[in-house]
């Protein structure tokens, strides 16, 4: 299995970078292979107890989860403020390598800190204004566990990635989406329960061996670091959490299809999300975990990389439409309650497809050329949550989702172009 896997890389590499893999790289995919196999069978069983839950939970208690799920991904931003993205990037670069036991204190520090100053608020809140959340006491604090265990558990998978302890971090994946079918079996088909409140437990149960086991496998790597180290990591991390306020915007919006066009609704469209949006994220970050490191070290072929980017993606949507849909067909047959329009089911499938490619294009970018994609980013949410928000309509919601990227896929390509024409 790895070595089918490791051939298939090389050639597809080869396609892209226009030579075959490196030493370097060599080296390092035989511990990437264990991510792609842990990556694929974490995601097959993600998408089996999700489905399973739909079927059981039925369109509006699945829409109340998603509704939940989407509001605490929301708050559990302000847990992390990039430091999932921003320190884990400090911590793998060559430069700090020898304080890099300072940098993972400091940027641990950092979070937990956050979490608290988060935590405390929202009981604050809560207490001073009862009804500004729109939630009952009981459950934010559910709401609160699953924002720290999502959080923590981002964060420490790519605390693993920065120390290069793939290994660890594919069985902790396997580990705790073992664990999720197991709870969902106790609660739901012994336990006969079928409110959403127990697929919560049971992801806040999953997601909880990452921090715990994590945290077992780095903690040798804590020391003391000074202010210094704490002030320069969090100026990193700001701006990665720049960069990511327009994905912050786009994770809320299950939250406000779920209060502006039912819970219902919610439901059936999150039904159809598995088989999209959920893949293909599972597939395309295996796949940039492979390819973005060499892409960012070819900085003078990014121009070649970028044209050969665009023309495999180009060769790939069919397949990925094709796939998508017969998922979504199975879906539909699987639990009829779902019932969508055939008409957003493929919308969907092609929104998938363009904001996967529009984050590998993204990823592309050079570090000075960082702050415009992340403009990009947050301008393309403002104008898709506003298309929702304003005008209530899935349909008109994804259809400017796809323009939008195509639009910006484009735009980037130019800069890529423009900025090798600068250099020489």
């Amino acid at each position: 299995m790895t070595n089918f896997i490791k051939r298939f890389l090389n050639i597809l590499y080869k396609i892209l970078f226009g030579y075959s893999l490196g030493a370097r790289m060599k080296s390092f995919l035989r511990e990437l292979s264990w991510s792609m196999i842990s990556g694929i069978i974490s995601a097959l069983l993600t998408f089996l107890v999700m489905i399973m839950a739909a079927k059981v939970l039925g369109p509006a208690e699945f829409g109340k989860y998603n509704y939940i799920t989407s509001f605490a991904v929301f708050l559990a931003f302000f847990c992390l403020l990039g430091a999932d993205a921003g320190s884990v990037r400090f911590l793998a670069s060559k430069d700090r390598f020898a304080d890099r036991g300072k940098y993972f204190s400091a940027s641990l520090t950092l979070v937990v800190l956050q979490t608290f100053i988060l935590i405390v608020c929202l009981n604050v809140l809560q207490l001073v204004y009862p009804g500004l959340l729109g939630i009952p006491t009981q459950m934010l604090y559910l709401v609160e566990c699953l924002i720290l265990t999502y959080a923590f558990k981002n964060q420490f998978e790519n605390y693993l990635r920065a120390f290069r302890k793939i290994k660890i971090q594919s069985a902790l994946r396997i580990s705790s989406s073992l664990l999720s079918v197991i709870l969902f079996l106790i609660f739901y088909t012994i336990g006969g329960n079928n409110s959403y409140i127990y697929l919560v437990y049971m992801f806040i149960g999953s997601y909880l061996l990452f921090p715990v086991f994590g945290f077992a496998a780095l903690k040798k790597n804590l020391c003391y670091f000074s202010f210094s180290h704490l002030w320069e990591i969090s100026k990193y991390n700001l701006i990665f959490s720049i960069g990511l306020i327009g994905g912050l915007l786009l994770s809320l919006e299950k939250f406000f299809i779920g209060e502006f066009l039912g819970l219902t609704t919610l439901g059936q469209y999150s039904y159809y999300y598995i088989s999209t949006f959920l893949v293909i994220s599972a597939l395309g970050s295996n796949f940039m975990n492979v390819f973005w490191p060499e892409a960012i070290r070819s900085g003078d072929q990014l121009t070649h990389v970028s044209q050969k980017m665009a023309l495999l993606l180009t060769k790939l949507f069919p397949l990925w439409f094709v796939v998508s849909i017969f998922l979504s067909w199975l879906l539909f047959l699987f639990e009829r309650a779902f019932g969508f329009p055939l008409f957003l089911i493929f919308l969907l499938s092609i929104v998938s497809f363009m904001l996967f490619s529009f984050n590998v294009f993204i990823a592309l970018l050079n570090i000075k050329l960082v702050k415009i994609g992340a403009a990009i980013s947050l301008s393309n949410a403002i104008v898709a949550v506003a298309i929702l928000l304003i005008l209530k309509s899935l349909s008109l919601y994804l259809i400017c989702q796809i323009i939008l990227y195509f639009i910006s896929i484009i735009f980037i390509m130019k800069l890529i172009k423009n900025d090798k024409s600068k250099k020489e």
